[in-house]
């Protein structure tokens, strides 16, 4: 048998991501706040410590809070959420 150098032909090898396109868990829970019509998530900062999303900010309504959490949970690697959000009249 005879042992060649490893050659990748100039190309790195690639490896699978935990997560799509790379993107951290904080980026696509913010991502898909901002997708939601639902809310206005410009006032919101989204935190990750190993799975768990603390949102902080604020909103204008209780119904924007709650659905944000509910956003934020349907993201897969979200293991639980502290909701934060400060609820202020007239914000955005």
């Amino acid at each position: 048998m005879v042992m060649r150098e490893r050659n990748f032909h100039g190309l790195k090898p690639q490896s699978d991501l935990e997560t799509p396109n790379g993107a951290s868990l904080e980026t696509r829970v913010a991502n898909a706040l901002a997708k939601d019509g639902s809310l206005d998530a410009s006032n919101i900062v989204v935190i990750d410590v190993n799975g768990q999303i603390t949102l902080r900010g604020a909103v204008s309504s209780k119904t924007e809070a709650r659905r944000a959490t509910e956003v934020a949970g349907s993201i897969d690697g979200v293991s639980s959420i502290v909701n934060d959000l400060e609820i202020v009249a007239g914000n955005g």
